[in-house]
Order: C-alpha cells, then sequence, then structure tokens
C-alpha cells in the first residue's frame, strides 16, 4: 500500500517549496553572531554560563532491562560514547554544539552512518561534527519532501549534504512563510532591540572616553553674542583652543577658561548616569536572563533576584533550562546514533550536588510525620533518606517514637516481656 500523502504538508508547502531550492534562513544569523555573542558581553556570559552546567552533565551509555535502566560499565561502548570525532573531545564537541543552539536556535550536526552490513546506522570513523549553523541551508525536496539535504553556504560550496547525514535540533519558530519554520528561532533575534540599546550604550560610552570634552565653559559674564564675521573668528579661536588643549582623553573634565567676569556653562552631562546606560544596561541583562530562563543573579545582579544564594540559582537553571534540553538531545541522539548500538545514552544527574535531595530536610519531614503517627518502616526511611537498605527483616519493621522500639514488641501482651526489653527490673506488681 503506498504511504498516504500528507495533506497538512501540501496545504503548507506546495507554493512555497521547490525541489533543490536552497531554503534561506531570514534571521541573519551571521549578524545576530556578531551583534550578540562576539559583541554583547551578557549574551556570551548567559551562554557559556549555560554551556558550562550543561557540560556538568556526563552522557552514559545505558541498557534497558524490563522496566530498568542499568549502566553499562563496559570500556569499549564508553569509549564509543566519548569519542565525538578524531580533533575533538566529547566535551568540546558538545560545548559548540550546545552554544550553537542557544545563540542560533540550531543545532547541526554532520553525522554520516554506515548505509548497509552489520554496522548499519552507526557512525562511520568521520565521527560527529558540529556544523555552522550561519552558513548551514536546508535543501527542499519541495512539499513532498520538505528538506531534502542540506548545503554549507560558504566559500562557494555547492555540494549537498543527504539529510540522512544530518542531525537538526531547532529550537520553537512559529514563522510558516517560505519554510522558515524549518529552522529554529534564535533567543537573539527576540531580544534585539534590548541587545542593540546595550551595545549602543556601551559604543558611547567608550566613544566619550576615548575622544574627551570639557565639563564646561568659564566665560565672561558681561560677553554677549555677536553676529557675522566677529562670531565666525571667535567660533574659530574656540575651534583652535579646543583641539589644541581638550581634544585628547586625557583632558577629559577639563573647563575652557575665558577672560574677563566669569560665569559657568555647563556642556554635556555630569556623568553616565544622567545617560541611564548604567540602569538600561542593567535591564537589559534581566530580559535576556529571562529570555535564557535563568535568574540574573547568574551574572550577580542581586538586585534582580528573589534567591538567597547561588546553590538556590544553579538548581533553578538546571530545572528550568538545562535538564530540558539534556532530555531532548538525549532523545535525538538516541533516536538517530545509539539505538543502533542496541544501547541508549542518557544525561546523568545524580553527581549534581544541586540536584539531590536536601538530607536534613528529608529526615526532618520523616521524623514530623513519625511524631504525627505516620508509621514508617526503617527501611521507607533508608530509602527516602537515599540509604543503602541492609537485608534484614528489622527493615521491614514499623517503628513508633517510643525509645524506637519495633511496634511488634510495645503491643507485646506480656508486660514483664516488654518491661525487661525497656530495661525496666524493679516495679510494683
Amino acid at each position: 500500500m503506498a504511504d498516504a500523502k500528507n495533506q497538512l504538508q501540501k496545504f503548507l508547502y506546495e507554493f512555497q517549496l521547490v525541489n533543490g531550492l536552497n531554503l534561506i534562513n531570514f534571521d541573519n544569523l551571521e549578524k545576530l553572531i556578531e551583534t550578540g555573542f562576539n559583541s554583547n558581553p551578557d549574551v556570551y556570559s548567559i551562554v557559556t554560563y549555560l554551556a558550562n552546567l550543561y557540560l556538568s552533565v556526563p552522557k552514559k551509555p545505558f541498557r534497558k532491562i524490563g522496566n530498568k535502566l542499568e549502566e553499562i560499565t563496559d570500556p569499549n561502548i564508553v569509549a564509543i560514547v566519548n569519542k565525538a570525532n578524531k580533533t575533538e573531545t566529547l566535551k568540546q564537541f558538545e560545548r559548540l554544539r550546545y552554544t550553537f543552539y542557544l545563540v542560533t536556535g540550531n543545532s547541526f550536526v554532520y553525522a554520516p552512518r554506515y548505509l548497509v552490513g552489520n554496522n548499519k546506522g552507526q557512525l562511520t570513523d568521520i565521527g560527529r561534527i558540529v556544523m555552522p549553523s550561519q552558513y548551514t541551508e536546508i535543501i527542499s525536496g519541495g512539499w513532498m519532501q520538505p528538506i531534502k539535504g542540506y548545503i554549507i553556504n560558504f566559500n562557494f560550496t555547492t555540494q549537498n549534504i543527504p539529510v540522512e547525514e544530518v542531525i537538526h535540533i531547532k529550537m520553537v519558530n512559529l514563522k510558516y512563510l517560505n519554510g522558515d519554520n524549518l529552522y529554529g528561532m534564535s533567543p537573539i533575534r527576540t531580544a534585539a532591540l534590548v541587545i542593540q540599546a546595550q551595545n549602543g550604550g556601551y559604543e558611547a560610552m567608550a566613544s566619550t572616553l576615548k575622544r574627551g570634552f570639557p565639563s564646561g565653559i568659564l566665560t565672561s559674564e558681561d560677553e554677549q553674542d555677536t553676529t557675522g564675521e566677529q562670531a565666525l573668528e571667535r567660533a574659530n579661536i574656540l575651534k583652535k583652543i579646543w583641539k589644541r588643549f581638550y581634544g585628547k582623553a586625557k583632558n577629559s573634565g577639563e573647563p575652557i577658561i575665558t577672560t574677563g567676569a566669569k560665569r559657568w556653562i555647563e556642556m554635556g552631562f555630569k556623568n553616565f548616569k544622567e545617560l541611564q546606560i548604567i540602569e538600561s544596561s542593567q535591564h537589559g541583562l534581566r530580559v535576556l536572563c529571562n529570555i535564557y530562563q535563568c535568574p540574573s543573579l547568574i551574572l550577580n545582579d542581586i538586585a534582580g533576584t528573589t534567591f538567597n544564594n547561588q546553590g538556590e540559582v544553579r538548581k533553578a537553571v538546571y530545572t528550568n533550562r538545562i535538564i530540558p534540553d539534556c532530555d531532548m538531545f538525549d532523545e535525538v541522539d538516541n533516536i538517530n546514533i545509539w539505538s543502533n548500538y542496541g544501547f541508549e545514552v542518557y544525561s546523568d544527574y545524580t553527581g549534581i550536588p544541586e540536584l539531590q535531595k536536601n538530607k536534613k530536610e528529608t529526615a526532618d519531614i520523616l521524623n514530623g510525620a513519625q511524631n504525627a503517627g505516620a508509621l514508617l518502616t526503617a527501611g521507607e526511611v533508608r530509602k527516602a533518606l537515599d540509604i543503602d537498605i541492609p537485608k534484614n527483616p528489622v527493615m521491614d519493621e514499623i517503628f513508633i517514637p517510643m525509645g524506637r522500639q519495633p511496634i511488634n514488641q510495645v503491643l507485646n501482651p506480656d508486660v514483664e516481656t516488654t518491661l525487661k526489653q525497656l530495661g525496666i527490673e524493679h516495679y510494683i506488681k
């Protein structure tokens, strides 16, 4: 039976996509990289911070046994997982891959795989290589095959890369015109005006400090405005004085002084605060942090956060940003690569301190529950605290808060035996 036609795909792309046509990414990723990641310190700092946290989560191979995952420690399999390509370590590969994803909204990975034989679907000796998102374009096969392949539009490259050799992970893009949705949308595009305002403020500060300017003019009180040649001559004199004595950064802030009784004419602004450059930069930082789902405290913005310490901040970033991204990347890689090896690779969060249970807090909760009448076994308490449970029948006993005795002993009808077990030897019968 022939495959059914995808009617929705036909409606969306029939008159927009042409077989063999390069789909242009209208976000202009090269410009976004230059103005954002390369020129804006906040974007660079946020992306670098997130990439470091992403790299702190190790990737480990697992094999499904029933409903459980069992970690694979075979060094040969671990070596396959930890190898990216011939020139990069896994961490170098993952850092570049994730950075492109955060900055451009797209992660393209060149991953050629064997098409036939016992190793079908497995990576060739080339391994996995990150493709530059700003130069990667989609080749359409028309509405029946929206993505036919890819091309690196750089240095007059014309050779297509088959779709089967590329792993593309993208952020959400709600623009469907001309197949825009087939690319991810860069977060920097959303914050373009904020980044432009920040960069403009930094440029104004740098330009002003480099150029230098007088703080004002100290001039004669009785000096009157004049017109004609006299005004032009005086203007030229002032211009020469300015260039000679005040036109360098080292003379910034020096007032211009003229003769006669004096009055002060302020020039420019008193300081950068009047231009609200700092305030604008702080506002931009908070907007960018919101876009990337991380508290602004990661960049030392104490006033703009409700978190008490860096541990809480990192936990929030892991929960809101890193874990969802890791899980998504793992899912895509398992479908495209690792399932062909007979195992799967998952991010292991057990070594991340901020994601582990607060055992003191858990113990306090358990103790309160016990005192309130929630009878728990020793095994249940140890499990809640992530403590190994020894193979001992007493671990299945329910304890109550009476000297921490097993409940079957407390309910023993033999009073003498119970009192003896409690250490009471002298009593009135």
